[in-house]
């Protein structure tokens, strides 16, 4: 399937009402039943909801169905987190489980990691996922990102992600997103563009082109 669409928001949770047509909504496997039908989006099972009862089992009998869809376009977020959800360990397992299912279909996928990097890359390394991978929203260190970097990852920047940060980002591999936040991505790409001493128009026409890429659907 080839996308008519050119996306700028390469992640977000404004998924209420009309999401923007140029943005990927980010579901967890909970709330997916409520996706808009023809809204392109990604799916996963979120760090957070991995302590409910019937994590595992939405997983292995429902998570396959969404990656299959041709409006889906990658897995995520999913991830650790040492602060909220399952212990790290049954994290570690969901996360395991689902990257074996989104090799099968041929998905990228987007990551969320707090407090837990070894753990999130030692799984990588097992795993050995094939696909494109990207962490979103990163605040992370500037030597945890070094160590992303030089293993091919895509780094998505959000409104909280540092100055000195985005900088150290290739501009081959940089998203930008809105996440969480209720404010517009022209703002970010505005203030991004200022940053990276850019136009918007050049900095919408480069991070269009790393999602294509991301998804595998370049031109």
């Amino acid at each position: 399937m080839k996308l008519d669409l050119a996306f700028i928001d390469f992640h977000t949770h404004n998924v209420t009402g009309v999401v923007a047509p140029r943005a990927i909504a980010s579901y967890s496997l909970p709330q997916i039943i409520d996706r808009p039908e023809g809204q392109y989006y990604s799916v996963g099972l979120h760090p957070w909801d991995t302590a409910r009862s019937n994590a595992y089992r939405s997983v292995e009998e429902t998570l396959i169905k969404y990656l299959a869809d041709e409006y889906c376009l990658a897995l995520g977020e999913v991830g650790l987190d040492r602060l909220r959800g399952a212990s790290l360990g049954v994290q570690t397992e969901l996360l395991a489980l689902q990257l074996h299912l989104c090799a099968r279909l041929h998905k990228p996928v987007v990551i969320h990691c707090v407090r837990a990097w070894s753990e999130l890359l030692s799984v990588f390394r097992k795993v050995k996922f094939p696909g494109n991978k990207a962490v979103h929203g990163y605040r992370g260190s500037l030597a945890i990102l070094e160590r992303l970097l030089d293993d091919g990852w895509y780094i998505s920047a959000g409104f909280y992600t540092p100055a000195e940060t985005i900088l150290r980002i290739p501009l081959a591999r940089l998203l930008l997103e809105t996440d969480d936040t209720k404010q517009p991505i022209a703002t970010l790409y505005a203030q991004t563009a200022q940053l990276l001493d850019s136009t918007v128009e050049d900095l919408q026409t480069m991070v269009m082109s790393n999602i294509r890429r991301f998804i595998n659907q370049e031109e």
